[in-house]
């Protein structure tokens, strides 16, 4: 999509009006009341939409930060588990020369 995408659609919604303000079936009083009623149900539908996204905003953000410390504590599990498999290794490399000397004598 191109950046006058809005300006489109803002051109449209301005025709739109003028045509639906010419053609209204009500008098101006009661087509400026309809209009009123309606932008004040927009106004109310995005409100709500926008704390709905809001909810869903801090969900996904509760589970991003539960997966974070998931992966935390593996990484620390797993660091745990080298440190100990080369502590091991050391200290299997340092007495292996010594049991294998003690097994020739």
């Amino acid at each position: 999509m191109s950046n006058n995408t809005g300006v489109y659609f803002l051109t449209g919604l301005a025709a739109g009006v003028a045509v639906g303000v010419l053609f209204a079936p009500h008098s101006g009083v009661q087509t400026r009341d309809l209009i009123g009623r309606k932008a004040d149900e927009g106004k109310s539908a995005l409100k709500e939409e926008g704390l709905r996204l809001k909810r869903q905003a801090l969900a996904m953000r509760q589970r991003a930060s539960g997966l974070m410390e998931q992966g935390k504590e593996a990484l620390k599990e797993e660091k745990e588990r080298l440190a100990f498999a080369v502590d091991t290794g050391v200290a299997a490399y340092k007495t292996g020369p010594a049991f294998a000397a003690s097994q020739h004598s």
